[in-house]
């Protein structure tokens, strides 16, 4: 049994918007997704969206972190191109908004950051949520093969950690 799956195999708490059929998926990226699988479940699939996949990840508990975020569970979607070998992937949309609690008026101004969310609104049908550029290539990491997936934990993390 996954973590967060009932004995009937449904989700205990949140579940993803959709599904992709992950037999479209190109081979290598279900390497990638197998990859991630073994360092965190879940991991599924659930769009696409200009050459890259919407992989949900599930709740997140944000009280982890050194700073402090509100709220403090949010679901967690990682944008991760299929292509995903020599990339460098970045988008990370938290649903609902997460923001760090000591830090007053913060505002994302950057449009471009605003078209991960805006997808999974206006087509996967989700609340809004917030996203968040999480470069690999700032933390040195670069995907060589498809199992480097595994580090998109990782980068999140770290991401969070340093606020």
């Amino acid at each position: 049994m996954s973590e967060g799956e009932t004995s009937t195999g449904e989700m205990d708490g949140p579940s993803p918007p959709a599904r992709l059929a992950e037999e479209n998926l190109k081979p290598s990226f279900q390497k990638a997704l197998s990859a991630l699988r073994e360092r965190h479940t879940p991991a599924i699939p659930v769009g696409r969206h200009d050459g890259e996949i919407a992989v949900w990840l599930g709740e997140f508990d944000f009280t982890v972190y050194q700073h402090p975020y509100t709220p403090e569970q949010a679901e967690v979607y990682i944008f991760l191109p299929e292509n995903f070998v020599n990339s460098d992937p970045h988008w990370v949309v938290t649903v609902p908004p997460v923001e760090r609690a000591d830090r007053e008026g913060w505002e994302d101004n950057n449009p471009a950051r605003r078209d991960q969310d805006k997808y999974l609104q206006n087509d996967l049908g989700i609340d809004q949520g917030i996203t968040f550029s999480l470069r690999w290539s700032h933390l040195n990491f670069k995907p060589e093969k498809p199992e480097h997936a595994v580090r998109a934990i990782e980068v999140i993390d770290a991401g969070f950690e340093t606020g």
